[in-house]
């Protein structure tokens, strides 16, 4: 089971050469962890556990216990075990399947064998407090060893194969949190148990791999790879000796922290005095959604923090707020000092922070500076040699950095979602720079056929995935939550460079592919910016992120294909 919150996978339990089991183990991509806790579930196989993404816990319910007992004990997770009691609880059953539903943020649970070992049909819902048994109107047959998972896509629970007392199962189900409804596919897998499926966010379809089943004594196997999306199932090819791929390149970016944060003279900080977030707070986030969007392939480390506590910093005309000053104009009593504009030389330049000298020696790539409102920052600008537009104009000389540093803007006045949205302006700004220029109603060049917006572009039916303010169904600028659908093509980029014809890929798209609100639709856009190691025949690297990690590149744009 995979924790999206602390990313990395958990395992527990199971049936090991020495008997029934009760370890727990996390695997963080690079290595397994033992993991140690004062409390841990009862030793156990056959179990299910799934990952509860509302509440940032593993959920795990019954199992056939190390004493032939079937369990009915419900576990929760965190890095730290503690068992939940409830109400009312499913019967005590193992090989049954659970899977999370995160558009309504209950876990649903559905079959298994009970106590007499007798097949089980039931469905379960459980929201963090109290199980819930469901009375569909009409339900899968009672079966055990089957699978099920979460398609985020469409908001609906798949549920796939088993087995029950007459033999094995290779019907789809599929459950909207009303009822369960069987779906006829154009082909189907052979009958099998034991496959575990998961769906794949990238090409918006359910996968999974192998199973199989006994046959009086002797093991059948498979090792096929089979794919599910809406009515379809198609079996996947997967040679035994797999291709040779680029290996995807890994980001290590070092960054330098500044927080202006005055203390006034009633002995509070600004944030605290004004009700801001807290800027740790917002780091982490933001760590975390890189690292998240990507696939851990970017990984953000703080390695210097300062904190400004003496007052406001300067203005390009040399103006700078008392603390009067500026409570009159954050209160609304007196308009803000213009130029608004910071003088980012003062800042570059200063020796308490050292910033060029620190890019210099490599100590560090990027600066986030946290400020408020009416400080006079940039949602994201450039420092260095060559230094391009960057959603503002770059720092001017004189400074003396030797390479290019972005320096971003972020206010803990706002959240992460606007935190994030100040990366998507550098993305924008970056891929300009790659290609050019960038018009809407127009596909001159691949990065206007990824920011194309349909509303924006009278002359196509579709949309690629939209731009920072525009989703691909937006009609107005942050239209995050609009229902309406239109046809969009982002889904393959992730073929990228290998485009289709829009017309053959463009599929229906509304908010619900980003959970209707601001921070979903930029991890959405985020995740669909092509990363692949190769490069297209306009010699520009197929992994997009090269130019957002590195702003030198954007000025030869063709460097990374040599």
């Amino acid at each position: 089971m995979y924790d999206s919150n602390r990313r990395r996978v958990v395992l527990f339990g199971g049936l090991g050469a020495g008997g029934y089991l009760s370890d727990t183990w996390e695997y963080d991509s690079t290595t397994w962890l033992q993991v140690n806790t004062a409390v841990s579930p009862p030793r156990r196989d056959s179990h299910a556990m799934v990952f509860d993404s509302r509440r940032n816990v593993a959920v795990l319910f019954g199992g056939y216990s190390s004493t032939g007992s079937r369990l009915d004990d419900t576990w929760e997770y965190n890095g730290t075990w503690y068992q939940v009691t409830t109400p009312q609880r499913p019967s005590g059953r193992y090989h049954h399947s659970m899977a999370y539903d995160e558009q309504r943020g209950v876990v649903v649970l559905f079959g298994g064998l009970d106590s007499d070992d007798m097949v089980l049909g039931d469905t379960w819902e459980y929201d963090g407090s109290t199980w819930r048994k469901v009375i569909p109107a009409q339900s899968p047959p009672a079966r055990h060893n089957h699978n099920m998972t979460y398609d985020s896509t469409r908001g609906v629970i798949v549920l796939f194969g088993g087995e029950d007392e007459n033999g094995l199962f290779t019907d789809t189900w599929e459950y909207d949190g009303t009822t369960w409804q069987q779906i006829t596919t154009t082909q189907t897998p052979s009958p099998r148990k034991e496959m575990p499926l998961v769906f794949d966010q990238q090409k918006n379809r359910i996968l999974f791999f192998g199973g199989g089943y006994w046959k009086n004594s002797d093991l059948i196997r498979f090792n096929e790879t089979w794919a599910y999306t809406a009515t379809l199932s198609y079996q996947v090819s997967m040679p035994l000796i797999m291709r040779s791929y680029m290996p995807v390149e890994t980001f290590h970016r070092k960054v330098y922290v500044i927080v202006y944060d005055p203390i006034l003279s009633n002995g509070q900080y600004l944030s605290n005095y004004l009700g801001w977030n807290d800027y740790s707070d917002l780091t982490r986030e933001t760590t975390d959604f890189f690292r998240r969007v990507t696939g851990g392939r970017l990984n953000y480390t703080i390695v210097y923090t300062t904190i400004v506590t003496d007052g406001w910093p300067v203005k390009i005309d040399g103006f700078r707020y008392t603390e009067e000053e500026y409570l009159a104009v954050i209160n609304g009593q007196n308009p803000p000092h213009t130029p608004d504009t910071v003088d980012y030389n003062v800042i570059v330049n200063s020796p308490n922070f050292d910033i060029c000298g620190k890019a210099n020696r490599g100590e560090i790539d990027e600066v986030w500076i946290y400020n408020g409102p009416y400080f006079g920052f940039y949602e994201s600008t450039l420092v260095g040699p060559d230094a391009y537009w960057y959603n503002s104009p770059p720092v001017p000389e004189p400074y003396d950095c030797n390479r290019l540093i972005p320096i971003m803007g972020p206010s803990p006045e706002r959240h992460i979602d606007s935190a994030i949205h100040n990366f998507g302006h550098r993305t924008e700004a970056t891929m300009t720079q790659v290609y050019g220029d960038w018009q809407q109603n127009r596909t001159a060049h691949n990065w206007e056929r990824f920011a194309l917006v349909k509303a924006l572009s009278p002359d196509y039916f579709y949309s690629g995935c939209g731009n920072v303010h525009y989703p691909p169904n937006g009609n107005n600028d942050y239209d995050y939550t609009n229902s309406i659908p239109v046809l969009s093509n982002c889904d393959d980029f992730v073929n990228y460079p290998n485009l289709g014809d829009p017309a053959e890929t463009a599929k229906p798209i509304d908010c619900s592919a980003w959970s209707c609100n601001w921070i979903g639709y930029l991890e959405y856009w985020f995740r669909h910016l092509p990363s692949n190691a190769s490069c297209g025949p306009d010699k520009v690297a197929g992994d997009w992120w090269k130019y957002f990690v590195e702003p030198a590149l954007a000025l030869d744009p063709a460097a990374p294909c040599q």
